[in-house]
């Protein structure tokens, strides 16, 4: 698997950094069914997923069957329990969350944001969490 995974319990998260080689939708499912062992292990409430794709060259069937697998699985863009959050600078994560976020066809996806870092991430996820 292309992820390395950092759990972070003490703000419900957990934190992917995807790079090179990418397989998808192996990747994809491997992430969700993570996420979703992470859900179990922290409890009842909202857990926080947040994906890095900084360090990767994204192509375009990549992003395509990411979006498609979301939809599938526990633990993704479509879990009520799960807030996912993006982070990366390249046009198709942009693309892909603008899709996720503001398409009819996306509809239902609980996806927080996009982020240029993971600075940000972790002070959305902290923003959100002082919302509750």
């Amino acid at each position: 698997m292309s992820i390395q995974v950092e759990k972070i319990p003490d703000i419900r998260t957990i934190y992917y950094v995807i790079s090179e080689p990418v397989k998808v939708p192996d990747d994809a499912v491997a992430s969700m069914t993570e996420t979703a062992a992470f859900k179990q292990e922290m409890g009842e409430g909202k857990v926080y997923r947040i994906l890095d794709f900084t360090g990767l060259d994204l192509k375009f069937p990549h992003m395509v069957i990411g979006l498609a697998t979301e939809r599938t699985h526990e633990g993704g863009a479509y879990d009520p329990d799960v807030v996912t959050i993006y982070v990366g600078k390249h046009e198709l994560v942009e693309m892909g969350v603008k899709a996720l976020t503001e398409q009819e066809q996306f509809a239902g996806s609980n996806v927080l944001g996009l982020v240029q870092s993971r600075e940000e991430a972790l002070n959305l996820v902290r923003e959100d969490m002082a919302k509750a």
